[in-house]
């Protein structure tokens, strides 16, 4: 599917243009193509629902943010999802600034903590293993949207299938690092007291 550890999106879309028969192209980005615009689109599309779940990778825990000079407290524009588990009235969905939608305000006297927040990467910066399971994800919808062809569509699903499978795993395998990473935990596991704390979570 890709080069060594690297996957670009010129691969991807020709990728999927390999599985409806159509020649590959040199740069996506400069190509008159109709049928790369129509890819991209469902690559796109894939990567970033793909992102939104949030995994090791796109996810960043703990962190504090404090009131800017307006009271307001603004996230960059590749944030998806903050997630404060003390204070479920805050959000930002549909904006960069920090919402407070019990009390209709976008105003604050403090600084927050967050509990996670959710990142979107680029094409790039994303595990090569995320990339190919976005092409795979969107060439089984590309392939029913060019050809109708449902037979090489199962096929692709399940390539995609076992690969979304192998990410979960890895998931699990980080998830379970970074918990005994945790201070707490290491004081439990060497019989260190006391053990309260930051509860885990």
């Amino acid at each position: 599917l890709c080069k060594g550890n690297t996957m670009t999106q010129t691969e991807a879309i020709n990728k999927m243009l390999g599985y409806i028969g159509s020649h590959p192209v040199d740069d996506y980005s400069t190509s008159a193509n109709p049928e790369v615009a129509r890819a991209l689109v469902l690559l796109e599309e894939k990567f970033k629902n793909i992102q939104r779940k949030g995994w090791w990778f796109n996810k960043e825990y703990s962190k504090t943010f404090t009131p800017d000079s307006n009271g307001q407290i603004t996230f960059s524009s590749n944030i998806m999802e903050v997630f404060v588990r003390s204070r479920p009235e805050l959000t930002t969905v549909g904006t960069t600034l920090l919402q407070d939608v019990v009390n209709n305000t976008l105003t604050f006297t403090e600084p927050v903590t967050v509990e996670y927040l959710i990142v979107e990467l680029t094409f790039m910066a994303a595990p090569v293993q995320v990339r190919e399971l976005a092409t795979y994800m969107a060439a089984e919808e590309f392939v029913i949207m060019e050809l109708e062809d449902t037979q090489r569509s199962q096929h692709i699903r399940q390539k995609w299938a076992s690969l979304y499978v192998d990410l979960q795993r890895e998931q699990l395998r980080r998830s379970q690092h970074n918990i005994f990473d945790r201070p707490i935990v290491q004081r439990m596991r060497y019989g260190v007291r006391p053990y309260h704390g930051r509860r885990i979570r």
